[in-house]
């Protein structure tokens, strides 16, 4: 089993190459060419080796970038994702966020034979996806109505996607 804490607080603050360096766990000190000092948790998920930033030098002492690792290692062992255990947020199915998007934009918008379109593309998509949870900042609604409030896809909603899902697992 790899070793974990293999960094010391007086280590830290003497390394100055360049590179990441590592404290075990996924946890990584990262130094850039300039010299400055950050952590950086990875980790691989679905072949794919995943990065994210725990924070400066100045800001997070290794104890506190310890906690956090430990925070995203759970994360990860019950199969969540690390960035929205740290962050504390709930994530949402795309279910959700399509009935959220549906209230929001469309119901007040749209003749009613174009909302039951949408309701219909909302029905056929969630079959497949709707009870995946996305990441919340992944998901941003496609822009449907111009500046001046003309309905730009009324005539054919099914042309566009109701929402535009970047994650691998939630495209449409």
């Amino acid at each position: 089993m790899a070793k974990l804490n293999k960094l010391t607080a007086r280590k830290v603050s003497s390394i100055k190459e360049a590179g990441r360096h590592s404290d075990g766990g996924g946890l990584y000190l990262s130094v850039s060419k300039a010299g400055t000092k950050s952590w950086v948790f990875m980790w691989v998920r679905d072949g794919r080796r995943r990065e994210i930033g725990l924070g400066g030098l100045i800001l997070v002492s290794l104890a506190n970038a310890r906690k956090k690792a430990e925070i995203c290692r759970s994360a990860i062992g019950n199969n969540e994702d690390p960035k929205l255990a740290l962050k504390g947020k709930e994530s949402h199915s795309f279910k959700q966020c399509a009935e959220h998007y549906m209230r929001s934009k469309v119901y007040d918008r749209l003749h009613k034979a174009n909302i039951q379109q949408w309701e219909r593309l909302v029905k056929v998509t969630c079959k497949g996806i709707g009870s995946r949870d996305i990441v919340s900042n992944s998901v941003k609604p496609e822009p449907y109505m111009a500046a001046d409030g003309a309905d730009t896809t009324a005539a054919n909603p099914q042309g566009r996607k109701l929402l535009t899902a970047r994650s691998n697992r939630c495209r449409t």
